[in-house]
Protein backbone atom coordinates (compact mmCIF):
# COMPACT_ATOMS: atom_id res chain seq x y z
CA UNK A 1 0.00 0.00 0.00
CA UNK A 2 1.48 3.41 -0.97
CA UNK A 3 2.73 5.55 1.86
CA UNK A 4 1.00 8.87 2.72
CA UNK A 5 4.05 10.76 1.43
CA UNK A 6 3.85 8.94 -1.92
CA UNK A 7 0.14 9.65 -2.23
CA UNK A 8 0.72 13.33 -1.45
CA UNK A 9 3.51 13.61 -4.04
CA UNK A 10 1.37 11.83 -6.65
CA UNK A 11 -1.52 14.15 -5.88
CA UNK A 12 0.74 17.17 -6.36
CA UNK A 13 2.06 15.76 -9.65
CA UNK A 14 -1.48 15.16 -10.90
CA UNK A 15 -2.49 18.67 -9.90
CA UNK A 16 0.54 20.12 -11.67
CA UNK A 17 -0.29 18.16 -14.81
CA UNK A 18 -3.85 19.43 -14.68
CA UNK A 19 -2.68 23.02 -14.32
CA UNK A 20 -0.24 22.60 -17.21
CA UNK A 21 -2.94 21.04 -19.40
CA UNK A 22 -5.33 23.86 -18.57
CA UNK A 23 -2.60 26.38 -19.40
CA UNK A 24 -2.04 24.72 -22.77
CA UNK A 25 -5.77 24.69 -23.47
CA UNK A 26 -6.00 28.38 -22.65
CA UNK A 27 -3.11 29.10 -24.96
CA UNK A 28 -4.79 27.05 -27.68
CA UNK A 29 -8.15 28.78 -27.51
CA UNK A 30 -7.09 32.17 -28.90
CA UNK A 31 -5.46 30.51 -31.90
CA UNK A 32 -8.58 28.47 -32.62
CA UNK A 33 -10.80 31.48 -32.22
CA UNK A 34 -8.59 33.59 -34.47
CA UNK A 35 -8.54 30.92 -37.17
CA UNK A 36 -12.30 30.57 -36.94
CA UNK A 37 -12.74 34.33 -37.12
CA UNK A 38 -10.40 34.51 -40.09
CA UNK A 39 -12.37 31.79 -41.86
CA UNK A 40 -15.68 33.58 -41.28
CA UNK A 41 -14.19 36.86 -42.48
CA UNK A 42 -12.82 35.18 -45.60
CA UNK A 43 -16.21 33.68 -46.45
CA UNK A 44 -17.93 37.03 -45.96
CA UNK A 45 -15.42 38.74 -48.24
CA UNK A 46 -15.86 36.05 -50.90
CA UNK A 47 -19.64 36.27 -50.70
CA UNK A 48 -19.60 40.06 -51.04
CA UNK A 49 -17.12 39.82 -53.92
CA UNK A 50 -19.31 37.24 -55.67
CA UNK A 51 -22.40 39.41 -55.34
CA UNK A 52 -20.47 42.42 -56.60
CA UNK A 53 -19.10 40.44 -59.53
CA UNK A 54 -22.56 39.27 -60.56
CA UNK A 55 -23.97 42.77 -60.18
CA UNK A 56 -21.34 44.17 -62.55
CA UNK A 57 -21.78 41.46 -65.18
CA UNK A 58 -25.55 41.50 -65.62
CA UNK A 59 -28.16 44.09 -66.42
CA UNK A 60 -30.07 44.32 -63.15
CA UNK A 61 -32.84 46.44 -64.65
CA UNK A 62 -33.50 43.76 -67.29
CA UNK A 63 -33.60 41.09 -64.59
CA UNK A 64 -36.08 43.12 -62.54
CA UNK A 65 -38.24 43.73 -65.60
CA UNK A 66 -38.19 40.05 -66.54
CA UNK A 67 -38.97 39.09 -62.96
CA UNK A 68 -42.09 41.24 -63.00
CA UNK A 69 -43.42 39.28 -65.98
CA UNK A 70 -42.54 35.86 -64.56
CA UNK A 71 -44.99 33.50 -62.90
CA UNK A 72 -44.25 33.96 -59.20
CA UNK A 73 -45.46 30.49 -58.22
CA UNK A 74 -43.03 28.72 -60.55
CA UNK A 75 -40.20 30.96 -59.36
CA UNK A 76 -41.11 30.20 -55.74
CA UNK A 77 -41.02 26.48 -56.49
CA UNK A 78 -37.56 26.84 -58.04
CA UNK A 79 -36.37 28.71 -54.94
CA UNK A 80 -37.77 26.00 -52.67
CA UNK A 81 -35.89 23.37 -54.66
CA UNK A 82 -32.58 25.20 -54.09
CA UNK A 83 -31.93 24.04 -50.49
CA UNK A 84 -32.92 20.51 -51.52
CA UNK A 85 -30.38 20.64 -54.34
CA UNK A 86 -27.61 21.91 -52.04
CA UNK A 87 -28.50 19.35 -49.37
CA UNK A 88 -28.27 16.52 -51.90
CA UNK A 89 -24.91 17.85 -53.08
CA UNK A 90 -23.66 17.74 -49.50
CA UNK A 91 -25.10 14.24 -49.02
CA UNK A 92 -23.33 13.12 -52.21
CA UNK A 93 -19.99 14.36 -50.92
CA UNK A 94 -20.45 13.32 -47.28
CA UNK A 95 -19.47 9.61 -47.57
CA UNK A 96 -16.12 10.70 -49.01
CA UNK A 97 -15.64 13.61 -46.63
CA UNK A 98 -16.21 11.43 -43.59
CA UNK A 99 -13.30 9.21 -44.62
CA UNK A 100 -10.79 12.05 -44.84
CA UNK A 101 -12.00 14.56 -42.24
CA UNK A 102 -13.04 12.37 -39.34
CA UNK A 103 -16.28 12.96 -37.42
CA UNK A 104 -17.69 15.69 -39.63
CA UNK A 105 -21.41 16.40 -39.47
CA UNK A 106 -23.74 16.64 -42.44
CA UNK A 107 -24.53 20.22 -41.45
CA UNK A 108 -20.85 21.11 -41.69
CA UNK A 109 -20.72 19.45 -45.11
CA UNK A 110 -23.77 21.47 -46.19
CA UNK A 111 -22.19 24.74 -45.02
CA UNK A 112 -18.91 23.82 -46.72
CA UNK A 113 -20.73 23.29 -50.02
CA UNK A 114 -22.39 26.70 -49.68
CA UNK A 115 -19.11 28.39 -48.75
CA UNK A 116 -17.44 26.99 -51.85
CA UNK A 117 -19.85 28.64 -54.30
CA UNK A 118 -18.42 32.20 -54.15
CA UNK A 119 -14.85 31.06 -54.81
CA UNK A 120 -16.04 28.78 -57.60
CA UNK A 121 -17.52 31.74 -59.46
CA UNK A 122 -14.08 33.25 -60.06
CA UNK A 123 -12.24 30.14 -61.22
CA UNK A 124 -12.38 28.02 -64.40
CA UNK A 125 -14.59 24.93 -64.17
CA UNK A 126 -15.44 26.03 -60.61
CA UNK A 127 -12.24 24.46 -59.26
CA UNK A 128 -12.11 27.17 -56.61
CA UNK A 129 -15.24 25.64 -55.13
CA UNK A 130 -13.17 22.64 -54.06
CA UNK A 131 -10.72 24.89 -52.20
CA UNK A 132 -13.60 26.79 -50.63
CA UNK A 133 -15.03 23.58 -49.22
CA UNK A 134 -11.66 22.48 -47.89
CA UNK A 135 -11.12 25.81 -46.14
CA UNK A 136 -14.42 25.48 -44.30
CA UNK A 137 -13.86 21.99 -42.86
CA UNK A 138 -12.06 22.26 -39.53
CA UNK A 139 -10.42 18.82 -39.39
CA UNK A 140 -8.30 16.94 -41.90
CA UNK A 141 -5.79 17.79 -44.60
CA UNK A 142 -7.05 20.56 -46.89
CA UNK A 143 -5.67 19.06 -50.07
CA UNK A 144 -7.15 15.64 -49.31
CA UNK A 145 -10.54 17.21 -48.57
CA UNK A 146 -10.44 19.08 -51.87
CA UNK A 147 -9.58 15.84 -53.68
CA UNK A 148 -12.54 14.10 -52.04
CA UNK A 149 -14.78 16.88 -53.35
CA UNK A 150 -13.26 16.42 -56.81
CA UNK A 151 -14.11 12.71 -56.69
CA UNK A 152 -17.72 13.61 -55.90
CA UNK A 153 -17.60 15.95 -58.90
CA UNK A 154 -16.45 12.99 -61.03
CA UNK A 155 -19.57 11.12 -59.92
CA UNK A 156 -21.61 14.01 -61.32
CA UNK A 157 -19.74 13.61 -64.60
CA UNK A 158 -20.59 9.91 -64.71
CA UNK A 159 -24.29 10.64 -64.21
CA UNK A 160 -24.30 13.35 -66.88
CA UNK A 161 -22.49 11.10 -69.37
CA UNK A 162 -24.83 8.20 -68.65
CA UNK A 163 -27.93 10.37 -69.04
CA UNK A 164 -26.63 11.96 -72.23
CA UNK A 165 -25.67 8.60 -73.69
CA UNK A 166 -29.09 7.17 -72.86
CA UNK A 167 -30.74 10.09 -74.64
CA UNK A 168 -28.51 9.61 -77.68
CA UNK A 169 -29.25 5.89 -77.85
CA UNK A 170 -32.99 6.51 -77.45
CA UNK A 171 -32.86 9.20 -80.10
CA UNK A 172 -31.00 6.93 -82.48
CA UNK A 173 -33.41 4.04 -81.96
CA UNK A 174 -36.48 6.23 -82.42
CA UNK A 175 -35.08 8.07 -85.42
CA UNK A 176 -34.87 11.50 -83.82
CA UNK A 177 -31.06 11.42 -84.02
CA UNK A 178 -30.16 10.75 -87.63
CA UNK A 179 -27.42 13.22 -88.60
CA UNK A 180 -24.13 12.13 -90.14
CA UNK A 181 -21.83 10.61 -87.57
CA UNK A 182 -24.61 9.90 -85.08
CA UNK A 183 -23.57 6.27 -84.69
CA UNK A 184 -19.95 7.28 -84.06
CA UNK A 185 -21.09 9.84 -81.49
CA UNK A 186 -23.17 7.23 -79.69
CA UNK A 187 -20.18 4.88 -79.68
CA UNK A 188 -17.85 7.51 -78.23
CA UNK A 189 -20.43 8.40 -75.59
CA UNK A 190 -20.82 4.75 -74.60
CA UNK A 191 -17.05 4.29 -74.27
CA UNK A 192 -16.71 7.50 -72.24
CA UNK A 193 -19.52 6.41 -69.93
CA UNK A 194 -18.06 2.95 -69.35
CA UNK A 195 -14.54 4.28 -68.73
CA UNK A 196 -15.62 7.08 -66.39
CA UNK A 197 -17.94 4.77 -64.45
CA UNK A 198 -15.16 2.20 -64.05
CA UNK A 199 -12.77 4.84 -62.74
CA UNK A 200 -15.27 6.26 -60.25
CA UNK A 201 -16.29 2.83 -58.97
CA UNK A 202 -12.60 1.96 -58.51
CA UNK A 203 -10.98 5.30 -57.63
CA UNK A 204 -7.78 3.55 -56.64
CA UNK A 205 -7.07 3.61 -60.36
CA UNK A 206 -6.61 7.38 -60.09
CA UNK A 207 -3.98 6.91 -57.39
CA UNK A 208 -2.15 4.27 -59.42
CA UNK A 209 -2.12 6.44 -62.53
CA UNK A 210 -0.93 9.47 -60.58
CA UNK A 211 1.83 7.39 -59.02
CA UNK A 212 3.37 6.91 -62.46
CA UNK A 213 4.19 10.61 -62.69
CA UNK A 214 7.21 11.76 -60.73
CA UNK A 215 5.80 15.20 -59.89
CA UNK A 216 2.76 13.53 -58.29
CA UNK A 217 4.72 11.38 -55.86
CA UNK A 218 4.68 14.03 -53.15
CA UNK A 219 0.89 13.95 -53.26
CA UNK A 220 0.80 10.19 -52.71
CA UNK A 221 -0.20 10.45 -49.01
CA UNK A 222 -2.99 12.86 -49.90
CA UNK A 223 -4.60 10.54 -52.46
CA UNK A 224 -3.92 7.30 -50.62
CA UNK A 225 -7.50 7.22 -49.33
CA UNK A 226 -8.70 6.55 -52.87
CA UNK A 227 -7.30 3.02 -52.75
CA UNK A 228 -9.40 2.23 -49.67
CA UNK A 229 -12.77 3.41 -50.96
CA UNK A 230 -15.19 0.47 -51.20
CA UNK A 231 -17.32 0.04 -54.29
CA UNK A 232 -20.43 0.31 -52.14
CA UNK A 233 -19.48 3.83 -51.04
CA UNK A 234 -18.95 4.95 -54.62
CA UNK A 235 -22.26 3.39 -55.70
CA UNK A 236 -23.99 5.46 -53.02
CA UNK A 237 -22.15 8.58 -54.17
CA UNK A 238 -23.25 8.02 -57.78
CA UNK A 239 -26.82 7.30 -56.66
CA UNK A 240 -27.05 10.49 -54.60
CA UNK A 241 -25.51 12.40 -57.49
CA UNK A 242 -28.20 11.08 -59.84
CA UNK A 243 -30.95 12.23 -57.49
CA UNK A 244 -29.32 15.65 -57.05
CA UNK A 245 -28.89 16.21 -60.76
CA UNK A 246 -32.54 15.26 -61.29
CA UNK A 247 -33.56 17.99 -58.85
CA UNK A 248 -31.07 20.37 -60.47
CA UNK A 249 -32.54 19.70 -63.91
CA UNK A 250 -36.02 20.09 -62.47
CA UNK A 251 -35.11 23.58 -61.29
CA UNK A 252 -34.32 24.61 -64.86
CA UNK A 253 -37.59 23.15 -66.11
CA UNK A 254 -39.50 25.02 -63.42
CA UNK A 255 -37.66 28.26 -64.24
CA UNK A 256 -38.45 27.76 -67.92
CA UNK A 257 -42.14 27.56 -67.07
CA UNK A 258 -41.82 30.58 -64.82
CA UNK A 259 -40.14 32.83 -67.36
CA UNK A 260 -41.97 31.60 -70.48
CA UNK A 261 -44.92 33.64 -71.64
CA UNK A 262 -48.03 31.70 -72.53
CA UNK A 263 -46.46 28.30 -71.94
CA UNK A 264 -48.86 25.73 -70.53
CA UNK A 265 -47.02 23.21 -68.30
CA UNK A 266 -49.73 20.65 -68.91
Amino acid sequence: MPSPRYRLRRSRDTTAQGVARAHLDQNHIPGSVSRSTLGVALRIVLAVAAIGFVATQVDMSAIVETGKKADKWWILLAVLLLPINISLEAVTWYPLLRRVAGPTSRIEAFLAVVSGYPLGMFTPARVGELAGRALFIREGDRTTIAISAAVARLADLVVVLAAGTAMLVAGRLTGYVHFDGAIALVGVALVATVVSTSVVLAPGTIARIADRFHFMKRYRPKIAFLTDLPVGVMVRVIGFSAVRLSVYSGQFVVLAFGFSQGLNPG
